[in-house]
């Protein structure tokens, strides 16, 4: 076919698609397009329609190259942009799709779904708050707008507000039946309002689903295990978890442990022989002053994820001498000079006073980004598997405190293996059971070689002497950071509903103390296989042996 008769073939595509889109059918309007692609056509609405076909097969990342070949051709169409955004967004490439609803703000600022595409991304990086406002400034600007309103339902489902959940979502489905963000958000507050059989066979519908997105799915298989493990039902739900996990694990493989990739557990492993390695007097950094934004005190809180570092980051903030961060990446800078490059860990070894005092001052750069001032307090860093970084940590602060949350070795695995958390490196860990397991086991033996070898001021904070004595233990922990104690620290779960909690135990940590401990037992035939590879830390950590 001749040039000229391939832009014919495309104008007529085009006229057909636009007829059937003046007689809403979208169906006929779909295949004209998808057909005039594949012969050749390049105009900007067929493009833009057969990225939406693909779009709908969870297919983002093809369709993120049709849409940049429309907007080659039409540069300032914001639709075009925002659709570019979603599926940016969607295929995991955050930060640039935050970049293309920018650029349809800046040009028209009152366009509702660039505000919701942008509320979207912001989720999905973990910035709740920024998610909540752009959902807000889109549902003000449109108040029919099914999808803001369902991101603000599964943001409110997050942070255990029921009732809000269930209203946003019913609202939503009101307009649009089949959003799924809306229906996970409803079968997720019918989880929290005890209403196990619903939320299961909610659950259960919408993985019957064909429309579930595939990325969705280990988040709906994790809420249906949750139903059944609330009605005691603990193998299904174990099965589950490991269904929802295995999906999780498939998706993400090639990125995670594919060919020429270092994957988490290497990178700890590689931590560990290095500073298992050194010889007495290898460990030399020069030591640095840290002026530290004038904060009172510098306390890292680490241990492992799900050991209760919420928990008592969240008891600690509520004093009014304390400044808190809640898992932000502040130390990425000295990650890219020390741990990505072979020879890494043995520069820091030797780092000088000038190297170290500029990752100081960008670590400091970092928190005051994300709207933190320590000036007067003390300012607790909490992100869990900065258990890893204990050398950094030394070396860029020698006078920093560490609060290291323990629980039982049993109870964390199995909670990591239970949550559907945002995937990045670390959390892929987690999509298989002997995977969690021994990475507990791999962080567990890095932090007590890091102990050893590049010593920190460290106290360790049990989970469950926490929750049997609350008062006891915090006294104690406010001893160790240089605070007076107050009964304000008592009320601990009133102030945490007026903060933004990102992790997975903002529902907890708001209903108070909960007894989380002893969870393991209900599953103890399926943890048995890893049982031999976390004994060693039931011993050192003085938990209950295995048998």
């Amino acid at each position: 076919m001749t040039d000229t008769q391939t832009m014919s073939s495309s104008m007529e595509a085009v006229r057909a698609a636009e007829g059937a889109l003046a007689f809403n059918d979208m169906a006929s309007a779909l295949t004209i397009a998808v057909e005039a692609v594949k012969a050749g056509a390049d105009h900007p609405l067929l493009l833009n329609l057969a990225a939406h076909s693909l779009e709908t097969q969870h297919r983002y990342a093809e369709a993120v190259e049709l849409l940049e070949r429309a907007l080659e051709q039409a540069p300032d169409d914001l639709n075009l942009l925002c659709a570019l955004g979603l599926c940016l967004s969607r295929s995991g490439r955050r930060e640039a799709s935050l970049a293309a609803f920018d650029a349809v703000l800046q040009v028209q600022p009152d366009f509702a779904p660039a505000h919701y595409g942008k509320g979207s991304a912001f989720e999905l990086l973990g910035d709740l708050d920024g998610a909540r406002r752009h959902y807000e400034a889109a549902a003000g600007l449109f108040p029919g707008y099914a999808e803001p309103l369902g991101g603000l339902a599964s943001l409110a489902a997050r942070r255990g507000d029921v009732a809000e959940a269930r209203s946003l979502a019913e609202r939503a489905l009101a307009v649009d039946p089949s959003l799924t963000v809306a229906r996970i958000a409803l079968a997720s507050a019918r989880l929290g309002e005890k209403d196990l059989a619903g939320a299961e066979a909610a659950a259960r519908d919408l993985l019957a689903d064909p429309r579930l997105d595939p990325t969705d799915r280990p988040m709906v298989q994790a809420l249906l295990g949750d139903a059944l493990d609330g009605q005691d039902r603990a193998a299904e739900a174990f099965a589950a978890y490991a269904a929802g996990n295995a999906e999780s694990r498939e998706q993400h493989r090639a990125e995670y442990e594919g060919e020429g990739v270092e994957t988490h557990l290497q990178l700890v492993r590689r931590i560990e022989a290095f500073l298992n390695g050194l010889k007495p007097g290898d460990w030399a950094p020069e030591r640095v002053e840290d002026e530290g934004m004038g904060a009172r005190a510098h306390v890292f809180l680490i241990g492992f994820p799900r050991s209760g570092t919420t928990l008592l980051e969240q008891i600690i903030a509520t004093h009014p001498d304390v400044v808190s961060l809640e898992e932000r990446p502040t130390l990425e800078d000295a990650d890219a000079a020390y741990l990505i490059e072979p020879d890494g860990l043995g520069r820091l070894a030797r780092a000088s006073a000038s190297e170290l005092s500029d990752l100081q001052r960008r670590y400091w750069a970092r928190v005051a980004d994300y709207g933190v001032d320590p000036a007067g307090k003390v300012f607790i860093d909490k992100l869990p598997l900065n258990t890893v970084k204990l050398s950094i940590i030394n070396a860029l602060f020698p006078k920093a405190k560490v609060l290291f949350a323990l629980r039982d070795p049993r109870d964390v695995v199995l909670s990591c293996f239970r949550r559907a958390f945002g995937m990045n490196p670390a959390m892929y860990q987690f999509t298989s059971l002997e995977g969690t397991a021994t990475f507990y086991d791999a962080v567990m033996r890095l932090e007590q070689v890091s102990a050893e070898r590049t010593p920190v001021e460290m106290a360790e904070v049990r989970y469950e002497d926490l929750i049997g004595d609350l008062e006891g233990e915090a006294r104690q922990v406010c001893d160790f950071l240089g605070l007076e104690w107050t009964d304000d620290l008592k009320d601990f779960a009133e102030k945490s509903r007026e903060r933004t909690i990102r992790t997975p135990s903002a529902k907890q940590v708001a209903r108070g103390l909960y007894r989380g401990d002893g969870q393991w037992r209900r599953y103890e035939q399926e943890l048995a296989s890893v049982l031999p590879t976390l004994k060693p830390w039931l011993k050192r950590f003085g938990y209950e042996p295995a048998e």
